[in-house]
């Protein structure tokens, strides 16, 4: 409460990106995800489950989802959308890194 929505928003992003990271990485080594579209069928489904989570939160809330999208805080909100795409391009991001070390 005391740093405010946006900067409490702002200071978990990191972590959040960190733990998809971290996620990605063993789901790659363990499942051996090497071709793109099995990496894109692991992170496209994460994030539609993902947004389904968020938006059945929203509606427990008794939000509709055009109250949702204004409450949100522009710059928080942007950085939100951002992380939610690095979620779903995780496991293809960490397949990359582990092709490209030597």
């Amino acid at each position: 409460p005391r740093l405010g929505e946006r900067w409490a928003e702002l200071v978990e992003l990191p972590l959040m990106v960190l733990a998809s990271f971290l996620v990605a990485r063993w789901l790659v080594q363990r499942f051996r995800l090497v071709t793109v579209m099995q990496c894109i069928g692991t992170g496209l489904p994460a994030l539609l489950m993902m947004l389904s989570a968020e938006l059945a939160v929203m509606r427990f809330q008794g939000q509709s989802l055009g109250e949702y999208l204004a409450g949100r805080d522009p710059v928080s909100g942007m950085a939100y959308l951002f992380s939610l795409l690095l979620f779903a391009a995780m496991p293809l991001l960490v397949r990359q890194q582990a092709v490209n070390r030597p």
